[in-house]
Protein backbone atom coordinates (compact mmCIF):
# COMPACT_ATOMS: atom_id res chain seq x y z
CA UNK A 1 0.00 0.00 0.00
CA UNK A 2 2.95 2.38 0.90
CA UNK A 3 4.26 1.41 -2.37
CA UNK A 4 1.05 2.51 -4.24
CA UNK A 5 0.91 5.84 -2.23
CA UNK A 6 4.72 6.94 -3.07
CA UNK A 7 3.73 5.95 -6.90
CA UNK A 8 1.12 7.89 -7.27
CA UNK A 9 2.82 10.71 -5.41
CA UNK A 10 5.35 10.80 -8.07
CA UNK A 11 3.01 10.42 -10.69
CA UNK A 12 1.15 13.78 -9.60
CA UNK A 13 4.20 16.13 -9.21
CA UNK A 14 5.56 14.43 -12.88
CA UNK A 15 1.71 16.00 -13.90
CA UNK A 16 2.77 18.91 -12.28
CA UNK A 17 5.90 19.71 -13.55
CA UNK A 18 4.98 18.93 -17.66
CA UNK A 19 2.27 20.83 -16.99
CA UNK A 20 1.98 23.54 -18.76
CA UNK A 21 3.75 22.45 -21.89
CA UNK A 22 0.82 19.70 -22.15
CA UNK A 23 -1.73 22.47 -22.02
CA UNK A 24 0.37 24.04 -25.00
CA UNK A 25 0.77 20.51 -26.76
CA UNK A 26 -3.07 19.56 -26.15
CA UNK A 27 -4.76 22.94 -27.64
CA UNK A 28 -2.60 21.47 -30.86
CA UNK A 29 -3.67 18.07 -30.36
CA UNK A 30 -7.53 19.30 -29.90
CA UNK A 31 -6.84 21.53 -32.65
CA UNK A 32 -5.80 18.76 -35.48
CA UNK A 33 -8.26 16.10 -34.07
CA UNK A 34 -11.29 18.22 -34.50
CA UNK A 35 -12.41 19.06 -30.74
CA UNK A 36 -11.73 15.98 -29.52
CA UNK A 37 -10.68 15.40 -25.84
CA UNK A 38 -9.00 12.18 -26.64
CA UNK A 39 -6.07 12.14 -29.20
CA UNK A 40 -2.59 10.35 -30.60
CA UNK A 41 -0.41 10.75 -27.70
CA UNK A 42 -2.21 12.07 -25.14
CA UNK A 43 -1.94 10.13 -21.84
CA UNK A 44 -4.49 9.71 -19.13
CA UNK A 45 -4.29 8.94 -15.43
CA UNK A 46 -7.16 7.94 -13.23
CA UNK A 47 -6.93 8.32 -9.43
CA UNK A 48 -10.26 6.25 -8.66
CA UNK A 49 -12.28 4.85 -5.64
CA UNK A 50 -14.72 2.33 -5.62
CA UNK A 51 -18.42 2.52 -3.58
CA UNK A 52 -18.04 0.56 -0.71
CA UNK A 53 -19.36 0.68 2.73
CA UNK A 54 -17.87 -0.93 6.19
CA UNK A 55 -20.73 -2.98 7.81
CA UNK A 56 -21.15 -4.05 11.54
CA UNK A 57 -23.05 -7.14 12.71
CA UNK A 58 -23.79 -7.05 16.56
CA UNK A 59 -25.72 -9.49 18.76
CA UNK A 60 -25.60 -10.79 22.33
CA UNK A 61 -25.64 -8.75 25.42
CA UNK A 62 -21.26 -9.48 25.32
CA UNK A 63 -19.85 -9.57 21.96
CA UNK A 64 -20.24 -8.86 18.23
CA UNK A 65 -18.99 -9.86 14.79
CA UNK A 66 -17.58 -6.99 12.95
CA UNK A 67 -16.72 -7.07 9.07
CA UNK A 68 -14.50 -4.11 7.73
CA UNK A 69 -13.13 -2.86 4.26
CA UNK A 70 -11.00 -0.16 3.69
CA UNK A 71 -12.05 1.77 0.21
CA UNK A 72 -11.35 -0.15 -3.08
CA UNK A 73 -8.66 2.20 -4.58
CA UNK A 74 -6.92 2.10 -8.03
CA UNK A 75 -4.80 3.89 -10.32
CA UNK A 76 -4.58 3.23 -14.11
CA UNK A 77 -2.54 4.99 -16.87
CA UNK A 78 -3.33 5.42 -20.47
CA UNK A 79 -1.42 6.19 -23.61
CA UNK A 80 -2.95 7.00 -26.84
CA UNK A 81 -1.62 5.48 -30.03
CA UNK A 82 -0.12 8.02 -32.25
CA UNK A 83 -2.15 6.65 -35.13
CA UNK A 84 -5.97 6.46 -35.76
CA UNK A 85 -7.56 2.95 -35.81
CA UNK A 86 -10.33 2.68 -37.69
CA UNK A 87 -13.05 5.00 -36.31
CA UNK A 88 -11.49 6.01 -33.00
CA UNK A 89 -8.00 5.96 -30.77
CA UNK A 90 -6.30 3.52 -29.15
CA UNK A 91 -5.44 3.79 -26.01
CA UNK A 92 -2.67 1.53 -24.33
CA UNK A 93 -1.35 1.26 -20.24
CA UNK A 94 -1.86 -0.46 -17.32
CA UNK A 95 -4.11 -0.84 -13.73
CA UNK A 96 -3.25 -1.21 -10.68
CA UNK A 97 -6.23 -1.62 -7.20
CA UNK A 98 -6.32 -2.85 -4.06
CA UNK A 99 -8.90 -3.14 -0.97
CA UNK A 100 -8.59 -4.90 2.31
CA UNK A 101 -11.06 -6.57 4.50
CA UNK A 102 -10.73 -7.43 8.23
CA UNK A 103 -13.40 -9.81 10.04
CA UNK A 104 -13.51 -9.59 13.64
CA UNK A 105 -14.90 -11.93 16.44
CA UNK A 106 -14.78 -10.90 20.43
CA UNK A 107 -18.37 -12.76 21.49
CA UNK A 108 -16.27 -15.25 23.19
CA UNK A 109 -15.58 -15.26 27.18
CA UNK A 110 -12.93 -17.75 29.29
CA UNK A 111 -12.81 -17.56 33.26
CA UNK A 112 -14.68 -14.22 33.27
CA UNK A 113 -12.74 -12.86 30.53
CA UNK A 114 -13.29 -11.19 27.20
CA UNK A 115 -11.22 -12.63 23.86
CA UNK A 116 -11.40 -11.78 20.15
CA UNK A 117 -9.16 -12.97 16.90
CA UNK A 118 -8.99 -11.44 13.26
CA UNK A 119 -9.25 -12.85 10.06
CA UNK A 120 -7.58 -10.40 7.32
CA UNK A 121 -7.60 -10.45 3.97
CA UNK A 122 -6.00 -8.17 1.05
CA UNK A 123 -6.56 -7.80 -2.61
CA UNK A 124 -4.72 -6.39 -5.82
CA UNK A 125 -5.34 -6.65 -9.33
CA UNK A 126 -2.44 -5.95 -11.52
CA UNK A 127 -3.16 -5.71 -15.31
CA UNK A 128 -2.14 -4.29 -18.95
CA UNK A 129 -5.16 -2.24 -19.99
CA UNK A 130 -6.33 -1.56 -23.42
CA UNK A 131 -8.72 1.44 -24.45
CA UNK A 132 -11.24 2.09 -27.58
CA UNK A 133 -12.10 5.50 -27.84
CA UNK A 134 -14.45 6.09 -30.75
CA UNK A 135 -14.59 9.22 -32.49
CA UNK A 136 -18.48 9.49 -32.51
CA UNK A 137 -18.30 9.21 -28.77
CA UNK A 138 -16.39 12.32 -27.69
CA UNK A 139 -16.34 15.95 -28.10
CA UNK A 140 -13.87 18.56 -26.82
CA UNK A 141 -15.15 18.02 -23.20
CA UNK A 142 -16.70 14.60 -22.38
CA UNK A 143 -16.24 11.13 -23.98
CA UNK A 144 -17.14 7.66 -23.72
CA UNK A 145 -15.08 4.64 -24.12
CA UNK A 146 -14.91 0.90 -23.58
CA UNK A 147 -11.70 -1.50 -23.24
CA UNK A 148 -10.59 -4.75 -21.36
CA UNK A 149 -8.00 -5.67 -18.80
CA UNK A 150 -5.59 -8.59 -18.22
CA UNK A 151 -4.05 -9.48 -15.59
CA UNK A 152 -3.46 -11.24 -12.28
CA UNK A 153 -5.59 -11.16 -9.09
CA UNK A 154 -3.52 -11.70 -5.37
CA UNK A 155 -5.49 -11.78 -2.70
CA UNK A 156 -3.65 -12.62 0.82
CA UNK A 157 -4.88 -13.99 4.00
CA UNK A 158 -3.45 -13.77 7.68
CA UNK A 159 -5.24 -14.88 10.91
CA UNK A 160 -4.30 -11.98 13.32
CA UNK A 161 -1.71 -13.40 15.66
CA UNK A 162 -2.13 -10.99 18.41
CA UNK A 163 -5.15 -12.54 19.20
CA UNK A 164 -5.75 -13.01 22.74
CA UNK A 165 -8.10 -15.58 22.44
CA UNK A 166 -6.39 -18.50 24.78
CA UNK A 167 -6.89 -21.36 22.71
CA UNK A 168 -5.06 -19.59 19.64
CA UNK A 169 -2.69 -18.55 21.51
CA UNK A 170 1.11 -18.34 19.35
CA UNK A 171 -1.18 -19.80 16.25
CA UNK A 172 -0.74 -18.23 12.94
CA UNK A 173 -1.97 -18.73 9.37
CA UNK A 174 -1.23 -17.15 6.15
CA UNK A 175 -2.16 -17.89 2.65
CA UNK A 176 -1.80 -16.50 -0.93
CA UNK A 177 -3.06 -17.01 -3.80
CA UNK A 178 -2.74 -15.56 -7.58
CA UNK A 179 -5.36 -16.06 -10.27
CA UNK A 180 -5.10 -14.57 -14.26
CA UNK A 181 -8.03 -12.67 -14.49
CA UNK A 182 -9.78 -10.56 -17.84
CA UNK A 183 -12.37 -8.38 -17.85
CA UNK A 184 -14.31 -6.00 -19.75
CA UNK A 185 -15.21 -1.80 -19.14
CA UNK A 186 -16.73 0.87 -20.37
CA UNK A 187 -16.44 4.52 -18.75
CA UNK A 188 -17.31 7.88 -19.73
CA UNK A 189 -14.89 11.02 -18.54
CA UNK A 190 -15.90 15.08 -18.59
CA UNK A 191 -12.76 17.51 -18.12
CA UNK A 192 -13.61 20.50 -16.23
CA UNK A 193 -10.37 22.40 -18.18
CA UNK A 194 -8.11 21.29 -20.27
CA UNK A 195 -6.24 18.56 -18.29
CA UNK A 196 -8.43 18.32 -15.55
CA UNK A 197 -11.92 15.67 -15.26
CA UNK A 198 -13.67 13.33 -13.40
CA UNK A 199 -14.32 9.49 -14.58
CA UNK A 200 -16.80 6.85 -13.86
CA UNK A 201 -16.46 3.33 -14.98
CA UNK A 202 -17.97 0.11 -14.75
CA UNK A 203 -16.91 -3.12 -14.99
CA UNK A 204 -14.47 -5.23 -12.63
CA UNK A 205 -11.38 -4.02 -11.78
CA UNK A 206 -10.89 -4.25 -8.09
CA UNK A 207 -14.86 -3.02 -7.98
CA UNK A 208 -17.63 -3.49 -10.07
CA UNK A 209 -18.14 0.32 -10.35
CA UNK A 210 -15.10 3.20 -9.94
CA UNK A 211 -15.21 6.70 -10.51
CA UNK A 212 -12.70 9.91 -9.45
CA UNK A 213 -10.16 12.34 -10.86
CA UNK A 214 -8.88 12.43 -14.42
CA UNK A 215 -5.53 14.01 -15.45
CA UNK A 216 -4.96 14.67 -19.15
CA UNK A 217 -1.40 15.87 -20.16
Amino acid sequence: MKKCIFFTLCILILFSTHSTQAQKDNKQKSASSGGSCFAGNNSVINLGVGFFSSVTYRYGKNGSYKYTQTPALSLSYEYGLPEKIGPGHVGVGAYFGYRAATYRFDDFYYLNNRYYYEHKWTYSYWAIRGVYHLDDLMNDKAELYFGTTLGIRYTKYKFNPNSNDPFLYNYELRESAVRPNISLFAGGRYYFTENIGAFLEIGYGITWLTGGLALKF
